[in-house]
């Protein structure tokens, strides 16, 4: 069953978007609220840029709707 809520990138700051994705579907959350850039204040966050790429937008949006959840 598929619960009705979100894993916020805040609960896991050292995943990357493609892996909260797979956090997200492993814990049956029905979709991700997640941050758009690193941010400093969490040094454990790793790097990733999805405003300035569109193959990192691609790979994510594929990692979405291969599991399922929103975003």
């Amino acid at each position: 069953m598929t619960r009705r809520i979100a894993l916020d990138h805040i609960t896991v700051p050292d995943a990357g978007p493609v892996e909260l994705v797979e956090l997200a579907a492993a814990t049956a959350c029905a979709g991700i609220g997640l941050f758009l850039h690193p941010m400093e204040v969490l040094p454990l966050m790793p790097a990733f840029e999805l405003i300035g790429s569109a193959a990192a937008r691609r790979e994510l949006r594929g990692a979405l709707d291969d599991r399922g959840v929103a975003l």
